[in-house]
């Protein structure tokens, strides 16, 4: 299990909206139903290697796209501080070939974001049928 999947998993494996899940890389897939799936992954929206974004996509089986959203960890959990930079943007960076943290984050703060997330895609539950 690699560190994003790992993380995809602490947020998301008890939540009991999403069915049918299966982690990959940077990717959590699972279905809200019988013709809407939902796909959680890791972006980066400003610097490669500097994922600082969960993006969440909806997909009906049939029709394809349905609607997108990315949720910049600072707009959730607000910047975080490191005496000798500032003011640092909240992000997964590569170092070396090796993910994690710029600044570890800690269980609350991950789970405010696995919160936000969750309650976007409670939104689309009921349009499922």
């Amino acid at each position: 299990m690699n560190f994003y999947e790992k993380e995809l998993r602490t947020m998301f494996e008890r939540d009991q909206t999403i069915k049918d899940k299966q982690f990959a890389g940077r990717i959590l897939l699972g279905s809200l139903g019988d013709k809407l799936l939902v796909k959680i992954q890791f972006i980066p929206s400003l610097a490669a290697d500097h994922y600082n974004a969960l993006q969440v996509i909806f997909l009906n089986r049939g029709k394809g796209f349905v609607d997108k959203e990315n949720f910049l960890f600072r707009d959730i959990i607000g910047p975080q501080h490191r005496e000798d930079l500032g003011e640092v943007e909240p992000h997964v960076w590569e170092y070396g070939g090796r993910p994690a943290w710029f600044i570890p984050i800690t269980e609350a703060q991950r789970e405010k974001i696995a919160d936000t997330v969750r309650g976007y895609i409670r939104l689309f539950q009921s349009e499922n049928g």
